[in-house]
């Protein structure tokens, strides 16, 4: 017999979290929508990156004692320069210099992003000291606590329950990813820059034609789209608190379906996608326990892939995407 009070607690201790959580998971598939809104390069390679940030700032924190936060602006510039990379190794050779492109260049994208992200997969496991195991499937995570011990206490809808805490931490985490991704829907639809990139999109040619070089709007487009993956991967490490090569997923698959739920190429609307679905994805993980005794979050992602076949039957440009 389920405890219908402890089910109300345990849903409302999963809204909260679904809040927070979703707020994280939103700004770490803006990067994505931006990359395949745009030039309709499907970056397989995408949580790859978001990982590789969470690690490497991991990394900084336990070895030298970084202020992950500080890491996190230091990682807008880092996440920059791999674009640059990413784009002119898998990139600039298919879409480069097309002016329309079609379902062949998209799919040599998604398989040279595919092997990008394979490259950076295999450096957690072969750079000397940078992930502390070396075994085929690694156990051991990087585990951090920032923030100290400050939570605050939230009283469930259960009368007389025993409150649950929300770390503070975690607050700070959602209003910086909510702030990035404010800052990005500014850059995509309030400047000039922006304009290009969305241009670039529609008519390569004309842009040409009106003296911009659309290569330089692509690697633009590109560096961005990095640029918030890596930084988001530190932020997603704030919020969780440890980070696993392996961790990538559970992040690359939610980021899809992100995209497809808020509309591909929306920025707000991925990350308000993002939001919903951290809300499904954490009320089932916190409410299963009052049906199996443990959080089921294999449940919450079978979910989250059910809404994706969902939306794509239903409306597949997405919530807040055009068409």
């Amino acid at each position: 017999m389920v405890d219908v009070g402890e089910l109300a607690r345990l849903t409302a201790q999963g809204i909260v979290a679904g809040l927070l959580y979703g707020s994280t998971l939103g700004v770490v598939a803006v990067g994505l929508t931006l990359i395949w809104g745009v030039m309709k390069v499907v970056n397989l390679a995408h949580g790859h990156l978001v990982i590789l940030g969470a690690m490497l700032a991991a990394y900084l924190f336990v070895e030298s004692g970084v202020n992950p936060f500080a890491i996190f602006i230091i990682f807008l510039f880092l996440g920059g320069a791999i674009g640059v990379i990413l784009y002119y190794t898998s990139i600039h050779k298919i879409i480069g210099n097309v002016d329309t492109i079609t379902l062949k260049e998209e799919m040599a994208t998604l398989m040279t992003t595919f092997g990008f992200g394979i490259t950076v997969f295999g450096l957690h496991y072969v750079v000397n000291h940078f992930y502390p195991s070396y075994s085929t499937e690694p156990s051991l995570s990087w585990r951090i606590s920032i923030g100290g011990s400050g939570v605050i206490n939230i009283y469930s809808l259960s009368i007389g329950a025993s409150p649950f805490t929300v770390s503070i931490t975690q607050i700070v985490v959602a209003v910086v990813a909510l702030l990035l991704a404010l800052g990005t829907h500014a850059i995509i639809n309030r400047t000039s820059l922006g304009l290009t990139i969305r241009a670039v999109a529609q008519d390569s040619r004309a842009l040409a034609l009106a003296g911009i070089n659309p290569v330089m709007v692509k690697l633009a487009t590109t560096v961005i789209s990095t640029s918030i993956a890596v930084a988001s991967g530190v932020l997603y490490l704030i919020y969780a608190g440890s980070v696993t090569p392996t961790t990538e997923a559970i992040i690359a698959p939610l980021s899809f379906v992100i995209v497809v739920l808020g509309g591909l190429g929306s920025i707000m609307g991925t990350y308000i996608g993002g939001v919903i679905l951290g809300l499904i994805y954490q009320i089932i993980v916190y409410a299963s326990q009052a049906f199996f005794g443990q959080p089921q979050q294999a449940l919450a992602l079978a979910t989250a892939f059910a809404i994706l076949l969902i939306m794509l039957l239903v409306k597949p440009q997405g919530l807040f995407g055009k068409g």
